[in-house]
């Protein structure tokens, strides 16, 4: 049988320093101020949050605290295609009034280049949240954040989620900063959203090691699973995504997101429901909760295998579903900086225990096949094209 690998809680473990340090010294108030102009985030009409895989995600995560910080209905989270390709721009408007994000741990990625190109000489305000100051993205940026730069890459490979809290943990930071410059927030509220940022990250160090033990007997139990859909509606449906995406990554299984009203209009018809592993994202304090718990109620009788991540009680949640109760935070947009985790930690396990490689071509992590083959999916080599 399958012993528990380590390997990757371990680097989870790791994670609260790698935030309180982006926090506390990487972009500072201080040091955000020095970077972007205060008449750049007080004139802002529209924030465009883009990026492809993880950085969409990350994009899909931090849409709703821009709103809030920022004070503004115009937040959008594009899939990086659309915006290098086949987002309208009107001409008559001053585009130096959108903020446009492009998240990319590389940088280096054909789509994400074409986007910033695009945006950048439409005259917009350009970010690149990257890892490389010296990236295809950055250089055509205006701002350039990449203080973090090559650490996000110094943890365990079957971890890969270091790059998507580094961009959250970036863009949360702007959204703050963006608070304070438009009135939206007072400074002293700004430091302690950032106190309770670094808080709710490190409130999960003590229960990491029951978090995975957990999920490694989930993996057992769900040994003979073949597909997964994941639900997150509102803040989770980052947690949603992200899990999606990682299973892909890791067990190579067939997978999909969506969130507690859509599920039921879609992924409700799904046969085989025996073979099947849904997983929900419920945070406490959403305001979608009660929906979801409906719909929870919904998989329960149609006789799925249900695992819930959630801050509340499980005894709010139908008999029959497996709840991993995670600590909480005060703040319902900073959810997901850590809520994805248990969903990460279920899909390592189901990989190893199938003896599966994954992520790289070079030597991947156990016996199976590969998933990562050289410049098949042409991410960094695809044809850059300017759509004016």
């Amino acid at each position: 049988m399958y012993q528990r690998d380590l390997a990757e809680v371990k680097d989870f473990i790791r994670l609260p320093a790698f935030v309180k340090k982006i926090v506390e010294e990487d972009y500072t108030y201080e040091k955000l101020a020095q970077l972007i102009p205060t008449e750049v985030m007080k004139n802002a009409r529209r924030v465009i949050l883009t990026g492809n895989g993880d950085s969409y995600c990350a994009s899909l995560a931090l849409r709703i605290f821009f709103e809030k910080m920022l004070h503004m209905s115009d937040v959008v989270a594009e899939r990086c295609i659309d915006v290098g390709r086949h987002f309208y721009f009107n001409s008559d408007e001053d585009l130096s009034q959108t903020l446009v994000f492009v998240t990319s741990a590389s940088g280096t990625g054909a789509r994400v280049a074409e986007a910033m190109r695009r945006c950048s000489k439409k005259g917009c305000s350009t970010f690149a949240v990257t890892a490389s100051a010296d990236s295809l993205i950055a250089k055509d940026a205006k701002f350039v954040l990449a203080e973090t730069g090559e650490k996000v890459y110094d943890y365990h490979y079957s971890t890969q989620s270091f790059t998507y809290v580094n961009a959250m943990v970036n863009l949360y930071l702007v959204a703050l900063y963006g608070g304070v410059v438009r009135g939206v927030i007072t400074p002293e509220r700004e430091r302690e959203l950032r106190t309770e940022l670094v808080r709710y990250a490190e409130s999960f160090v003590p229960v990491l090691d029951d978090i995975d033990t957990q999920m490694y007997e989930l993996a057992l139990s769900w040994a003979d699973t073949i597909g997964y859909d994941f639900v997150g509606t509102g803040v989770d449906i980052a947690a949603a995504y992200f899990g999606a995406a990682k299973f892909f990554e890791y067990a190579g299984s067939i997978n999909m997101y969506s969130d507690s009203e859509d599920w039921n209009h879609i992924n409700f018809f799904m046969r085989d429901r025996a073979l099947l592993g849904t997983c929900v994202a419920a945070s406490k304090g959403n305001e979608s909760l009660s929906r979801t718990i409906e719909t929870i109620g919904g998989m329960v009788k149609s006789d799925r295998r249900v695992l819930v991540v959630t801050e509340c009680a499980p005894d709010q949640f139908p008999a029959g579903v497996t709840v991993c109760q995670l600590p909480d935070t005060t703040v319902l947009e900073f959810k997901p900086l850590m809520n994805f985790i248990p969903f990460t930690l279920l899909g390592f396990h189901i990989a190893r225990m199938r003896d599966l490689g994954f992520f790289v071509s070079d030597g991947g992590y156990g016996t199976g096949p590969l998933f990562a083959e050289e410049d098949m999916n042409k991410i960094k080599t695809s044809e850059i094209v300017y759509i004016d």
